[in-house]
């Protein structure tokens, strides 16, 4: 019986190294693509929060410039400050006086009063914060310029 020793000389033990190396290499290649996986869905996850708290300040000015003309139309205080819920989430709302007030008037003589204001809110979702100003101008037009005069008494009826 021959016994056979190891041949190739210094060749020998190449094929496993390879072997771990392309081992060590793949694992590595894994491991970043996992990495930046985990990466995207954290970077995903924060975008989708922003947003939402963008658009959740967005509903809160929209719902503060409504309840400021209808407080104008009613002649009520406007309110400076409040608390609105937007998609079942509290929005804290601001409305501030820019100082700008004007006075127009039409061809036909009717004045028309403008006034600023700005509006600001702010939402948060999950910890991200954001803040949505808008700047309105008011328009009201007093309703007794629209009355109607007469010399003699009016006939309604022939």
């Amino acid at each position: 019986m021959k016994v056979r020793g190891r041949r190739g000389g210094r060749e020998a033990g190449w094929a496993l190294l390879v072997c771990v190396f392309a081992t060590v290499l793949g694992v590595g290649l894994a491991s970043v693509l996992l990495l930046r996986a985990a990466t995207d869905a954290r970077d995903s996850m924060l975008n989708r929060k922003q947003t939402q708290a963008r658009y959740l300040a967005d509903g809160g000015v929209a719902s503060a410039k409504k309840s400021l003309i209808t407080a104008i139309a009613n002649f009520d205080p406007v309110p400076s400050t409040g608390v609105v819920t937007v998609d079942d989430q509290t929005v804290d709302i601001s409305v501030e006086p820019t100082g700008f007030t004007a006075l127009t008037t039409d061809p036909s003589g009717i004045q028309t009063i403008l006034t600023g204001f700005q509006i600001s809110a702010t939402a948060e979702v999950g910890g991200i914060r954001e803040t949505s100003r808008q700047i309105v101008n008011v328009e009201s037009t007093p309703i007794f310029q629209f009355a109607v005069f007469y010399e003699n008494d009016l006939e309604m009826l022939p």
